[in-house]
This record gives structure tokens, sequence and C-alpha cells, in this order.
């Protein structure tokens, strides 16, 4: 419930932001994309099996777009749509399910198989400009709150045993909404009086929740689990962006 009034209060604040921003001749109306890595943290990149929380996400790839309203040389109002993809780490999957099982199961080898994570949000805020070179160089620095949403890949392990019937456990996708938060600081160069490239690093933050999450064994466990996982990454991309007035 409190999730989805974040988005609709969230929705509302951008429709009215968007047409005052493209009709007012007040400030600069901006819009840039941007692409870069994208680096988990936190429970997103933990790796621990017995934790549910633990994401075993690896370094991946992000985009976004961002766009705002100058109020004056110094603030503006700003918004940015992100996503982001992280690989599945199953090499360190595997390597756990080995040493944790190397006593009861040593002949066992294990395979992983599994996509990537993935999420996508929306995020407004505030985002303030610091002139490094009059009218060409500036530092930047934005805070926005919002929302994401993100979604795991199925993960389907095997353990295979030379005469043995192999070991089958399998962990069904799973997806949440979730509020979120986002600090950055960026460098921006101004190319032309329309055109600039930008430079930025940005933290951002979640923390969904799931609920009944499926795992299933051919050896008779299964189980539906509800947890919540904070998922972070920190941000690093290059981007271009035109000045629309």
């Amino acid at each position: 419930m409190k999730t989805n009034t974040v988005i609709i209060l969230l929705s509302i604040f951008l429709v009215i932001l968007i047409p005052s921003s493209v009709l007012s001749q007040e400030g600069e109306v901006y819009v840039s994309i941007n692409a870069g890595i994208s680096i988990p943290l936190l429970d997103y990149a933990e790796s621990d099996f017995d934790n549910e929380s633990s994401g075993f996400a690896n370094t991946g790839a992000g985009l976004k777009i961002d766009f705002g309203y100058g109020l004056n040389d110094y603030l503006s109002l700003s918004g940015m749509f992100i996503g982001g993809v992280n690989r599945f780490d199953y090499i360190e999957l595997r390597d756990w399910l080995t040493e944790n099982f190397a006593t009861t199961l040593p002949n066992t080898q294990w395979v992983v198989e599994s996509k990537s994570w993935g999420l996508g949000g929306l995020l407004v805020g505030v985002k303030a400009h610091l002139p490094l070179v009059t009218n060409q160089l500036f530092l930047e620095a934005s805070a926005m709150g919002g929302f994401i949403y993100v979604y795991s890949p199925a993960r389907y392990i095997t353990g295979v045993t030379v005469g043995e019937e192999d070991i089958m456990i399998t962990t069904e996708q799973y997806a949440s909404p979730s509020w979120a938060l986002d600090g950055g600081i960026g460098l921006r160069y101004k190319r032309t009086r329309t055109q600039y490239f930008i430079l930025s690093a940005d933290y951002l933050i979640g923390n969904p929740y799931y609920s009944g999450v499926e795992t299933t064994s051919s050896i008779g466990l299964e189980a539906a689990d509800s947890f919540s996982q904070r998922v972070s990454t920190i941000n690093i991309m290059l981007g271009l962006g035109y000045i629309i007035n």
C-alpha cells in the first residue's frame, strides 16, 4: 500500500513537472541519455546461499535518461528514468555449493544456470550546479527519490554424481516494487550552447520485499519464503545531453 501511494504521488509530480518544464521560458530544459557500469553492493552482492536475501549480483550495465528544468543558474528540478542489469554470479554459487557440501556430497559436481538481475524505475528531485569554468564546465550534485521495480533471474542448480540420480534445486523468478533513493555527483562539459557531455557517479538504494518465493528440489525440499533485500548499486556513466531552449 505504501509503495502504491508513493508511485501515485510521483506520477502526479511528473505530470506537473514535464508540462511546466516544456512551456516555461524562465530557465533551461535539458535531457540526456547516459550509459555505463552498475556495481552491486549490500544484500544485492552477497554470496551466501544460506541467506535468502543474498543476490549473488555481479557488475553489470546501467542506463538512465536524465531530464529537468533549471530554476536558476545553480538549481534545477530534475528527474530520471533508470535501468540496469547485473549478471548473476553462478561461479560464486557453484563454489559455495562445492565448499559447503564437501563433506556430505564430496563426489558431486554442481552446475548452476541463471540469467541476470534487472531493475528499472523513476526518480525525481533536485540538482545543484556549480560553475567551475564560466558557461562551460560545471560540477553537479543531485538528490532524488522515487520507486524501482526489481526482478530476479530464475536459478537452476544441478548436482551431478556418477552412478546416482541428479539433485535438482530450482528457484523461480520473483519481482517486487520498492521505494528508492539516489544521490549523485557529476561533471558537465558544455560543448556548444545546446549540447553537453556529462560524467556522473551515483548511489542508488532500495529495499524490495519479496513474497512467496518458491524453491523446489528433487530431494523433497520445498519452500515459499518471504524476505526483504537491500538492493544497492553504484552507477558510473557517460552521457550526451541537449538543452532544448
